[in-house]
């Protein structure tokens, strides 16, 4: 680890011990692998009894640069980061993933679907479970979509649902990975594939959304494809796009939400 990572993790540390920014909501640092360490954003719910734990992975590298204080959510770019406190509305823990302290300027696709990724999850998951003793689901979109699969295959039931949103279905010259590489039938936890249908981003188009709930091993599936939203402020690959469901988070978080206690 570098100096610069040393002290952005003891800073986060520090920070925390003196207290959230914002109530119900704190930053957390955690080690996983020596003197790595995985933050995190813990929104805590607003509903009583809290009805699972859900950890999102945001797309693009997955350096959200967690920090004290906690920004508003709303002006997050990515999708989940932006969406956490209405995750936590409907009653569910919520733990938005930065990237590891060995990535912090963002992960490479060939660490999102690695065993040691996967590893730093169930250690996540661990210590979330350990305070609030709720099943785990995985919440992945566009790239982070990656990470999330990646889990789920490598920790068979140790988690317990998985949701796949604007789902990297294609690959690119700077994105040599997609879901569709991957031994999908395998994965056998509920898992909800949501899409926007006027996604523009080459790498997650809607059209694929179908065949990849298809390829999912799961006896509980489904795939919710949306229409609608505000006038994208950002171009189509990235959070504040169709892409990212731009003025629909409600919605979109309505889905998962239904979904994840099976309504």
């Amino acid at each position: 680890m570098t100096g610069m990572r040393i002290i952005r993790a003891a800073l986060v540390a520090l920070l925390l011990l003196a207290g959230p920014a914002r109530a119900g909501e704190q930053a957390v640092t955690i080690p996983v692998r020596g003197e790595v360490t995985e933050s995190f954003y813990l929104t805590l719910p607003t509903a009583a009894p809290p009805k699972a734990i859900l950890i999102l992975f945001p797309g693009g590298g997955g350096a959200i640069e967690v920090r004290e204080p906690v920004p508003p959510p709303e002006r997050a770019g990515n999708f989940l980061a932006r969406s956490r406190a209405l995750l936590a509305e409907r009653g569910f823990v919520v733990a938005t993933l930065d990237a590891p302290s060995d990535s912090a300027d963002g992960m490479p696709e060939h660490f999102r679907v690695s065993a040691t990724h996967a590893e730093d999850v169930a250690k996540v998951a661990a210590w979330l479970r350990q305070r609030h003793p709720l099943p785990v689901w995985l919440v992945g979109t566009s790239r982070g979509t990656l990470s999330a699969a990646n889990a789920a295959l490598r920790l068979g039931t140790g988690i317990d649902g998985l949701v796949l949103t604007s789902s990297v279905t294609r690959t690119s010259k700077q994105g040599p990975h997609s879901l569709l590489s991957m031994d999908l039938d395998r994965i056998t936890v509920p898992t909800l594939v949501l899409s926007h249908t006027a996604d523009g981003c080459s790498r997650s188009p809607a059209l694929d959304g179908p065949r990849l709930t298809d390829r999912i091993g799961a006896a509980r599936k489904a795939y919710v494809e949306l229409t609608g939203g505000a006038e994208p402020q950002s171009p189509p690959c990235e959070g504040r796009s169709h892409h990212g469901y731009i003025g629909q988070e409600e919605e979109a978080v309505g889905v998962i939400g239904g979904f994840v206690v099976g309504e």
